[in-house]
């Protein structure tokens, strides 16, 4: 009851002025610039957290759970991933699953944040981050996974022609052309969500895919990850937190224990009535579970 009494304490400063907020800055190193909003502690540094979106989202699909994460003690990073958000692709980027957690390890390294230090992952976060523990990128004190897609997703042999850079443009602007509607965005964040989407969340996820460039980002991931796709190693041995909302259509819910036997201590846990962006919708038992992870309380047993 502590806990839950914390966390709708914490929600509810969120929405005034003079608490915690996330401040923007930029990551720049040869051609990679990144886009990140910082989330300080307001107390003595209990841990860093770096939150990595899904696909199509950005640093605002933290926007409900990284301040209070800071008021409960954390160092919270989250990071606009190249061709999303804010953040530019160059060309010169690899832009697979693996080259992703690459980028994403040499910004956590960068900024230096103080341990113990935990790696957080949405849908195709979830899976970067997999990846940077799997090539042995960082070594955190623990992982959560929400409904992450852990599978590659690497596409058709076809998709290597999205490697050529003209074909990628023609693609990207055909496809903003003649598909990139907002009546068609809106469909697919009502699904998402689990609900209609607000003003504020449908332009957050609508705007970037305007920016120039950004659709092609997309058909040059897929290329890339065609190229080298990313493959999940045999055990993951550090503590790990799933969480999935029971009526998720775009990652569904593991069926058994034994799609997660690659993670041999993890606690897995499914928030009633939630959607794909359950950081979002959800964001008061997403809290609660994670700050019972961080204080070391959930079961990792590996039974889930």
């Amino acid at each position: 009851m502590k806990i839950m009494f914390l966390i709708f304490t914490l929600l509810f400063l969120n929405f005034y002025p003079g608490t915690a907020q996330a401040e923007g800055y930029w990551f720049q190193e040869e051609d990679l610039e990144i886009y990140y909003r910082y989330c300080p502690a307001v107390c003595q540094p209990r841990g860093s957290l770096l939150l990595i979106h899904g696909l199509g989202g950005s640093t605002f699909s933290w926007h409900v759970v990284a301040p209070p994460l800071a008021r409960a003690g954390y160092e919270v990073y989250a990071i606009d991933l190249p061709g999303f958000g804010l953040s530019p692709a160059a060309d010169t980027l690899d832009l697979s699953r693996g080259g992703y957690a690459a980028i994403a390890a040499d910004f956590w390294q960068a900024v230096e944040p103080p341990a113990p230090h935990f790696l957080v992952g949405h849908s195709m976060g979830g899976g970067i981050v997999t990846q940077m523990v799997g090539e042995e990128y960082l070594e955190p004190e623990g992982l959560i996974l929400l409904a992450p897609a852990l599978q590659n997703g690497g596409g058709g042999s076809w998709t290597r022609i999205f490697g050529w850079r003209p074909v990628r443009q023609f693609g990207g602007w055909f496809m903003s052309t003649f598909f990139l509607s907002e009546k068609r965005v809106y469909s697919i964040l009502e699904s998402a969500y689990g609900r209609e989407p607000s003003t504020l969340e449908f332009q957050a996820y609508y705007e970037p895919l305007l920016r120039e460039g950004a659709l092609a980002t997309l058909l040059k991931m897929t290329a890339d990850n065609r190229r080298s796709p990313a493959v999940l190693p045999e055990k993951i041995e550090i503590r790990t937190l799933f969480l999935w909302g029971a009526d998720d259509t775009w990652v569904a819910p593991p069926c058994s224990v034994e799609e997660l036997k690659t993670f041999s201590r993890y606690s897995l846990k499914i928030i009633p009535e939630g959607g794909h962006l359950i950081a979002e919708t959800q964001g008061v038992q997403v809290l609660d579970h994670i700050l019972h992870f961080l204080g070391g309380k959930s079961n990792d047993s590996g039974e889930g």
